[in-house]
C-alpha cells in the first residue's frame, strides 16, 4: 500500500524519490495543486505512521490508496 502510494504520489506530484523524503516540499506542492486530491498528504503520512494497523482501517486505507492512483492515471495527461 505505501509503495503504491508513494509511486502515486511521485507521477502526481512530478518529483524525484529522493524528493519525496522531504515533507515540507511535499505539503507545499500539495497545497499548490488545487484538485479533489490535495489533501491526500494527510493520509500518506498517517499510513507512514502506521495510524492504519487494523484489519478494518487497513482496508480502508488500501481503498484511499487505489481511488488516488486511479485518479493519477486517469489525470496523468492533464497535470
Amino acid at each position: 500500500i505505501i509503495s503504491a502510494a508513494k509511486l502515486a504520489i511521485i507521477e502526481y506530484l512530478q518529483i524525484s524519490k529522493d524528493e519525496l523524503d522531504n515533507k515540507e516540499l511535499i505539503i507545499k506542492t500539495f497545497n499548490k495543486l488545487n484538485s479533489e486530491h490535495s489533501n491526500f498528504y494527510n493520509f500518506y503520512y498517517k499510513l507512514i505512521n502506521s495510524e492504519y494497523s487494523s484489519f478494518g482501517s487497513a482496508t480502508n486505507a488500501l481503498n484511499t490508496v487505489k481511488e488516488f492512483v486511479t485518479w493519477v492515471e486517469e489525470n496523468r495527461k492533464k497535470i
